[in-house]
């Protein structure tokens, strides 16, 4: 009988320590990282106004030219279930061109005569919240969430 009282007791006791073991795998985590990437505007976009289209050439017409710039990221993970990760990330995205326009078109009820010289910017500066939850995480990993974006 006391092999047996002594038996399970051990393996009452291993599956704790395991159980202990297992929990502490997930602990309060903390990344930081960023890096640079390199944009190229192409194509068109069509504005109808009224009866007319115009197709303007992001290139020919606007000017936009190839531009390298970076983003940030930091995420904050914690052990509790119920309780959201957090994801803040930063993204630069700004371009600018000078040049004469290649064709004549009317735009926000102005019209723009070829050979007219334009300045075109653009900035499409963006940061995200991400709240997101890691219900697997072992072998198989799935993450769900909610972003939030604010263009700057």
């Amino acid at each position: 009988m006391k092999r047996h009282h002594l038996s399970i007791a051990l393996f009452a006791g291993l599956s704790l320590s395991v159980a202990s073991f297992t929990a502490q795998a997930d602990l309060i985590g903390l990344q930081i990282g960023g890096g640079g990437w390199k944009h190229d505007p192409s194509g068109n976009f069509r504005y109808n106004s009224g009866s007319s289209s115009v197709s303007i050439d992001l290139d020919s017409d606007l000017h936009l030219a190839t531009q390298t710039q970076g983003y940030f990221y930091i995420n904050f993970e914690n052990p509790l279930p119920l309780l959201p990760n957090i994801r803040l990330m930063s993204t630069k995205l700004e371009n600018s061109g000078s040049g004469q326009i290649s064709q004549t078109f009317t735009f926000n009820n102005k019209t723009y005569t070829a050979s007219t010289s334009v300045t075109s910017v653009l900035n499409l500066n963006q940061t995200d919240l991400t709240l997101y939850w890691e219900p697997l995480d072992n072998i198989v990993s799935f993450d769900f969430g909610l972003t939030l974006k604010k263009f700057s």
